[in-house]
């Protein structure tokens, strides 16, 4: 098996140099998905917890498969808190192991 998308593309390309036959007739289908689909309550309340107190968070899942959506809410005991971390992530912010950084609004 040959592990990660570039070496997998090079080999590819190579097979194809070589076997001018298959040019035509193969294609490289090349699934990819988020390497964690999920971000556990601890480490949303670590990242938000600098900023507040956090009196709540809701994991947002999907209602047929239960996998967890890209979202969640917090919520701060004071207004004030909540206005320091939606201005502190004006800076986009990635999860250990996420794909895309996180929007706060």
């Amino acid at each position: 098996m040959i592990k990660g998308i570039p070496q997998k593309i090079l080999v590819f390309e190579k097979f194809q140099e070589e076997n001018p036959y298959w040019r035509d007739k193969v294609v490289l289908l090349q699934i990819v998905v988020p390497t964690r689909t999920d971000v556990p309550e601890c480490m949303v309340a670590a990242v938000f917890g600098e900023h507040g107190d956090i009196i709540e968070i809701v994991l947002i899942k999907d209602k047929r498969t239960g996998i967890q959506q890209e979202y969640c809410f917090a919520k701060y005991a004071t207004l004030d808190q909540a206005q320091r971390a939606i201005g502190a992530f004006n800076i986009p912010y990635t999860f250990p192991e996420a794909m895309i950084p996180m929007k706060v609004r």
